[in-house]
């Protein structure tokens, strides 16, 4: 059984607003509850399509986006898409280059959109503006402010999935700094929550960045290696930014850039890495089979559709 958490707020005698998550998963997901006169759910047609679902999508198809998502925004202020009508308004606006007093305001204004579903809900939206503005160097202030706020809002017993996504958030905000003192810290803080997050491909892709543009070359392709053979990894993290040149370039591209040696050496190469890789999770001292020595093992390989 799974016990489900609603907390919101009832505005203006007609309608609550907040967020609902598992008992035991603090993810929130933005939840309404709406009067209704009926009292049976009988003449109900489910399912039924959110309010504004229509109004957003036609919002981000539009010439003006910004405009477009300015207006949805004003007119659909108990839509719980108004946090994504958020998110798409910064992104348009930080890749037109807007000036740091924009983005502030729009960072207040979301703050307080998604703080009428609650403390949650408003958490969420700032995590969001941080990953946002992670590799932008003209927005770092805001950055900063942002998880600085969000720190004093976790306090210290905050649970350890969040904490997770913080400290990454922060490690990156840090190796991105002009001061070697803090690119350590940074540097440090990643290499801690790979400790127990190994396969966290940002922090991951952040550290290999990292070296590599500190002339670490060994250590960028150790990391770049390893998402490139980890089982379904390539395809979930897709193609990288070179931090050289800039251009798009797949996970295996880049670590062969970085491989100096013959096809058939760096071909060994990525099959010690997945060994490394594949077996993390096993014990040291493997079990003792059964079989004995003449017996043959069968080996069966699946292919599914994609």
């Amino acid at each position: 059984n799974v016990t489900l958490i609603f907390e919101g707020t009832m505005y203006d005698d007609e309608v609550f607003l907040g967020v609902v998550h598992p008992e035991d998963t603090p993810l929130p997901t933005p939840a309404r509850f709406v009067k209704y006169p009926e009292t049976s759910l009988r003449g109900f047609e489910t399912p039924q399509p959110t309010d504004g679902v229509e109004a957003f999508q036609k919002a981000r198809q539009a010439e003006d986006t910004v405009a477009a998502m300015e207006t949805f925004i004003k007119e659909n202020k108990n839509s719980p898409l108004v946090e994504q009508a958020y998110e798409t308004l910064i992104v348009e606006e930080i890749a037109s280059k807007a000036d740091l007093e924009r983005i502030q305001t729009l960072k207040t204004e979301m703050e307080a959109a998604t703080g009428r579903w609650g403390n949650q809900l408003k958490m969420e939206s700032m995590f969001t503006l941080a990953s946002l503005l992670v590799d932008e160097p003209n927005y770092r202030e805001i950055q900063g402010n942002t998880l600085n706020e969000l720190s004093e809002m976790l306090g210290n017993e905050a649970p350890e999935q969040i904490q997770l996504r913080w400290d990454m958030l922060k490690g990156k905000y840090l190796l991105n700094s002009e001061s070697g003192e803090e690119q350590k810290a940074g540097e440090e803080m990643l290499l801690g929550l790979l400790e127990s997050q190994p396969f966290d491909f940002n922090a991951i892709l952040a550290l290999a960045k990292y070296y590599e543009l500190q002339n670490q070359p060994q250590k960028a392709l150790a990391l770049y290696a390893k998402l490139a053979v980890a089982p379904g990894m390539s395809r979930m993290v897709g193609n990288i930014a070179d931090p050289q040149s800039g251009d798009e370039v797949s996970l295996l591209s880049k670590t062969r850039a970085l491989f100096e040696g013959s096809d058939e050496k760096f071909d060994d190469f990525l099959d010690e890495t997945y060994e490394e890789v594949a077996f993390y999770f096993l014990p040291e001292e493997k079990p003792e089979t059964s079989l004995s020595a003449n017996r043959r093992i069968p080996l069966l390989e699946l292919f599914t559709g994609a």
